[in-house]
């Protein structure tokens, strides 16, 4: 016969399992997002060689503009991402308090250790975490590619 308390563990556990295949998806999805984004920009700047050997300054300023709107699409995408990847989180965070509890260890509470890691590096001026490094790698070409327009821009005047 079936007890309530073992309804109320089978839910939880239900629970948990739903929000870990939520956080698992949502995390791998994120890093393969960011491997095409990588690919992607990869032949971009293929394109800008191409650009400047074969002297066709306008292809260039295209394929920057390009690049530019890709890497903000990217970038949205990547918060899209997090956000959805929080929404477990908080979930599988309740239950690692209560699992530590249970067990009476807090080395159960990975997410709980990562958060304050994370935390701990942001107070000494240095935030290591997916989200910074996926956000710098966007704008750095961002910027990389306003200079390319620059450049290309420049030489189109020249020329």
């Amino acid at each position: 016969m079936t007890t309530i308390d073992d309804s109320v563990d089978k839910a939880r556990d239900a629970a948990r399992d739903i929000a870990w295949k939520h956080f698992d998806l949502h995390a791998k999805q994120r890093i393969e997002v960011f491997k095409s984004y990588v690919t992607l920009i990869t032949v971009i700047f293929a394109g800008y060689g191409i650009a400047f050997q074969t002297k066709t300054h306008w292809l260039g300023v295209v394929v920057a503009v390009f690049s530019i709107l890709i890497s903000l699409l990217f970038w949205f995408l990547d918060r899209r991402t997090r956000e959805l990847i929080k929404l477990s989180e908080r979930y599988l965070k309740d239950e690692e308090t209560r699992l530590a509890e249970i067990l009476r260890s807090e080395s159960i509470m990975l997410f709980t250790e990562s958060d304050r890691l994370s935390d701990s590096s942001a107070k000494k001026g240095r935030r290591v975490s997916y989200s910074s490094i996926f956000t710098k790698f966007f704008w750095i070409n961002i910027v990389l590619a306003a200079l390319f327009i620059a450049v290309f821009l420049f030489n189109l005047a020249v020329s």
